[in-house]
């Protein structure tokens, strides 16, 4: 098991962030690797979520935790994924915890080798 946290400061509202990480359309506008079949936000606890990858079979999950516009976690694969978000002067600090299982075979397959592209 490996553990990976990215902390990145963003010019936007929390609302914004947010959004961006719950709704389809806009994720796949910065999360390439992966197409979400995600349910229409607000994303409740319990909820399933999937994720298209090329050429793969696709990922599951389940959302864990929503907490509108504080905090996002989910599960998809074998990994644990978590947002938050807090508030800072002109913007949003936003906080992105990965945990699980993520050796160098499997890391191009999953929607976090896209965030840390990313990031």
């Amino acid at each position: 098991m490996s553990e990976r946290r990215f902390v990145r400061f963003l010019p936007h509202p929390r609302e914004r962030v947010f959004r961006a990480l719950t709704d389809p359309a806009e994720l796949k506008a910065w999360l390439p690797l992966a197409a979400p079949r995600a349910p229409r936000a607000p994303l409740a606890p319990g909820a399933a979520l999937t994720f298209d990858v090329p050429g793969a079979p696709p990922l599951v999950g389940e959302v864990l935790v929503s907490e509108p516009p504080a905090r996002l976690v989910y599960t998809v694969g074998d990994e644990r994924v978590a947002f938050e978000l807090s508030e800072a002067p002109g913007g949003t600090v936003l906080t992105l915890s990965t945990e699980g299982a993520n050796d160098a075979a499997t890391q191009p397959r999953t929607p976090q080798a896209s965030y840390r592209r990313a990031a």
